[in-house]
C-alpha cells in the first residue's frame, strides 16, 4: 500500500485545496483519499480536464476520418461567418484550436459570462470576435477553443460529443453515463463540465500513459 500520509501532511500544512487523490500505478490504484467522501464516492465537475477529454476525441475523430487537424475551422461552420470576414478567421486551423493559439487576445467563453450570451448559436459569437494574433503564433487559454472542437466533432459524426466518446472511450473504461454540461443549443461544452470519480480520472490518465491502449484494445 502506497503511504500518503505524507502528501496529506503537506496538504494540511500548506493549505492547499485538495478535494481528494488517487495513486495509480502500473494500472492498479494503490490508495486513495478524500478530504470528503463525496469526492471519491460521487462524480464532480471536472473543469478544465474536460479539455484533455475534448482532445482525446478530436484524435479518434480524425483516426476514424471525420476530421483533420490541419483543416479550416470555417469550412465546418460556413454558415456561422460573419459578413465581412474578421481578419485571420480564414486561417484557424483545428491545430490551433487544440494549441490554444487561435488568435483570440482573451478567453471568448469565459464562464460565467458564456451563460448570459443572448445569443445561444456561441460559434457565430466566437467567429465575430476579434483575432488580434495570427493563428498558430500566440498562446491565450481560451475556453472557446474546445468548445469549437467540440462542435466540430458534433457536426461531423452527427451527435454530441459525449454520446460520441461513450461506445469510443467511456464505455471501454467502464464509466457508465457519465454527464457532460452542456451549450444552450445542446453542445456538450468540451472546455468544461464533464463530471467524473477520481478513479474514473485516473483510467483515462493510464489511457494516455499507455498510448491510447486500455486492456489490448487502442482506443485513441
Amino acid at each position: 500500500m502506497f503511504d500518503l500520509q505524507p502528501f496529506m501532511h503537506e496538504v494540511l500544512k500548506k493549505k492547499i485545496n485538495c478535494l481528494a487523490v488517487t495513486v495509480r500505478q502500473n494500472n492498479e490504484i494503490l490508495n486513495k483519499f478524500s478530504w470528503n467522501d463525496a469526492y471519491t464516492r460521487d462524480r464532480c465537475n471536472v473543469n478544465s480536464i474536460s479539455k484533455s477529454v475534448t482532445s482525446l476525441a478530436v484524435g479518434i475523430a480524425q483516426q476514424e476520418g471525420l476530421l483533420n487537424i490541419n483543416d479550416r475551422v470555417i469550412d465546418y461552420f460556413p454558415e456561422d461567418v460573419p459578413d465581412p470576414m474578421p481578419r485571420y478567421l480564414d486561417e484557424l486551423t483545428i491545430r490551433d484550436l487544440l494549441t490554444m493559439t487561435a488568435g483570440y487576445a482573451k478567453n471568448t467563453l469565459p464562464r460565467p459570462a458564456r451563460d448570459l450570451l443572448e445569443d445561444p448559436n456561441w460559434v457565430k459569437y466566437i467567429f465575430s470576435q476579434e483575432i488580434v494574433y495570427q493563428p498558430g503564433t500566440f498562446f491565450v487559454y481560451d475556453n472557446g477553443c474546445t468548445f469549437l472542437c467540440s462542435k466540430i466533432i458534433e457536426k461531423r459524426s452527427g451527435q454530441t460529443l459525449l454520446n460520441y466518446l461513450k461506445p469510443r472511450l467511456f464505455t471501454p473504461l467502464g464509466i457508465m453515463n457519465p454527464q457532460w454540461f452542456t451549450s444552450p443549443l445542446g453542445t456538450s461544452l468540451g472546455c468544461s463540465g464533464l463530471h467524473l470519480d477520481t478513479k474514473e480520472l485516473t483510467e483515462i490518465g493510464q489511457v494516455c500513459l499507455d498510448g491510447g491502449l486500455w486492456k489490448g484494445q487502442q482506443l485513441v
